[in-house]
């Protein structure tokens, strides 16, 4: 049985007016892509002024996540399909 997948972030101001995101997923592996299509999103908003610099990234292990979103080489030695809809998926 498959649990339910979980993503979970808060914004923090700290006293000199900087932001920064934590953000934690349920994930196979921590994934850069992702993160700097975050990064663009927040970016492109303009209010959050939170920068793919500004976020502290935290990933479980779970392998009954989907994981369609890698270019690397050793996780397609199982895998042959690179999706790009992922990143707006999660």
């Amino acid at each position: 049985m498959f649990s339910r997948l979980t993503a979970r972030a808060i914004v923090v101001e700290g006293t000199d007016g900087t932001r920064i995101a934590l953000l934690k997923t349920d994930n196979y592996l921590a994934q850069d892509l992702l993160l700097r299509r975050v990064g663009q999103l927040l970016d492109a908003d303009g209010t959050s002024g939170v920068t793919y610099d500004h976020i502290l990234y935290g990933v479980t292990h779970d392998h009954s996540s989907p994981y369609y979103s890698t270019t690397s080489p050793g996780v397609w030695a199982f895998q042959d399909a690179f999706d790009q809809r992922m990143f707006e998926y999660q």
